[in-house]
């Protein structure tokens, strides 16, 4: 699912006619994948399901804001059967960050993937200055390409247009430092 209609990207760059929307959706698609990986969420919503180590006090969910967290179950051996379920009290949700604070001492003791959490985050909730960074990068990439085909450079995104195949270059798809510094404040924190 894209982060943003065609039509709502569309009309950010300005572009009237529908002669490009293979392209642009292609685009898209890239544009789509490198938000998603660069700030190591997703923004288009659902429902996840995630890994954490426990022994940790706090576990720092991938995804948000969360709308709702359907279990989270602690087991060293990892089969995350019905008896492993912690009960609701037992934790403290901050969902506008999507932390999840244990209110005992630790999500059980020290192991890698011993903690499950299935919880949800809202559908088409994206926020408007990460859908605005995204049409802006599809725009670049737009740009770049149809002055590489201009310039007679072509190379991997394809058109074809009355008999003619065009190939786009997308080794050469960089983002301009103001995206990156759009979407910085969306990106989940590396340790």
């Amino acid at each position: 699912m894209a982060l943003d209609t065609i039509e709502n990207v569309k009309d950010v760059l300005g572009i009237a006619t529908d002669d490009d929307d293979d392209l642009i959706e292609q685009l898209q698609t890239m544009a789509d994948t490198f938000v998603e990986q660069h700030c190591g969420r997703s923004f288009v919503g659902g429902t996840f399901t995630e890994y954490h180590d426990a022994g940790e006090r706090w576990l720092f969910l991938a995804n948000y804001p969360v709308t709702a967290v359907t279990s989270v179950k602690v087991d060293p051996a990892g089969d995350f059967g019905a008896e492993t379920l912690r009960d609701p009290d037992s934790y403290a949700l901050f969902a506008d960050r999507g932390v999840i604070q244990s209110k005992d001492e630790t999500f059980g003791s020290a192991s890698p993937n011993a903690v499950q959490v299935v919880y949800a985050t809202a559908e088409d909730a994206v926020p408007p200055a990460v859908a605005r960074a995204y049409a802006e990068l599809v725009g670049f990439w737009y740009r770049q390409m149809k002055t590489n085909v201009e310039l007679g450079q072509l190379n991997v995104l394809s058109r074809d247009e009355a008999g003619i195949e065009t190939r786009y270059a997308s080794a050469n798809a960089k983002v301009p430092p103001a995206i990156l510094q759009a979407l910085a404040m969306y990106r989940v924190p590396t340790v």
